[in-house]
């Protein structure tokens, strides 16, 4: 049975407000490594990634074509497409969605700020969805601390069930026709998601849990610099 073909669309155009650095967060080494850099080289170690869609601001265009790209895949980088993403995350995608090669059967949204992607978690998710019984997979972490619903006023409403809860993470890994008209519908009915795994159920579609890593923690904030730095020192798994 030929492997089906994988695209990753790799988001890196959020303002990164949190951060407080005037430099594009995307270009922010860690370790010697620029964050997209190390994104990149992630996903490209898993061995099931076939293309790519990068998902950027125009400010930092041109070094990631120019310098980035060279650094993870050398000269062959024929297969990475790179393209301006949107006002927001959504948009983004939307934008990532429309260079998706022809032969593309499965698509893998990635955050640019996920420069600590275990291979292996990449493979779970693959080999989730190709039980071929849902129509996508994301990788998750229990909750550890205690969820509280405020109101408007700062009032606690009430305390969900902490087993229930998980934090979401990505890839998240979709059958390509499921993401692709969700995206559609969602457009069309203007129903606002904060990640692609929402945008699959809203509209019927059966999505899978796979045990995330702690990680891989998205870099928001500075002291996600700290973090990053330190996982590379005990995680021989994630380093370059």
């Amino acid at each position: 049975m030929q492997r089906p073909f994988i695209t990753a669309i790799v988001t890196g155009a959020g303002l990164g407000t949190r951060m407080g650095h005037m430099k594009n967060k995307m270009l922010i080494e860690i370790d010697g490594g620029r964050v997209l850099q190390r994104t990149l080289r992630a996903l490209h170690r898993s061995g099931v990634i076939d293309a790519y869609v990068v998902v950027v601001k125009e400010d930092i265009l041109p070094t990631v074509k120019q310098d980035i790209l060279p650094q993870v895949f050398g000269e062959n980088f024929s297969r990475v497409c790179v393209c301006l993403g949107g006002a927001t995350r959504q948009d983004s995608v939307k934008e990532g969605l429309k260079h998706l090669p022809p032969e593309t059967d499965y698509i893998a949204v990635h955050d640019g700020a996920r420069p600590f992607i275990a291979p292996a978690v990449v493979k779970r998710c693959l080999a989730r969805l190709l039980k071929g019984d849902v129509d996508g997979t994301i990788c998750v972490l229990p909750m550890k601390d205690t969820i509280k619903f405020v109101n408007e006023a700062g009032i606690i409403e009430n305390t969900p069930n902490r087993a229930h809860l998980f934090g979401a993470q990505t890839p998240q890994m979709f059958k390509k026709k499921a993401l692709l008209e969700a995206y559609e519908k969602a457009i069309w009915e203007e129903i606002p998601i904060t990640d692609d795994a929402q945008m699959v159920e809203i509209f019927g579609g059966r999505v899978a849990t796979v045990e995330g890593d702690e990680a891989n923690i998205k870099i928001t904030t500075p002291m996600d610099l700290l973090f990053g730095e330190r996982i590379l020192t005990e995680r021989e798994d994630l380093d370059e």
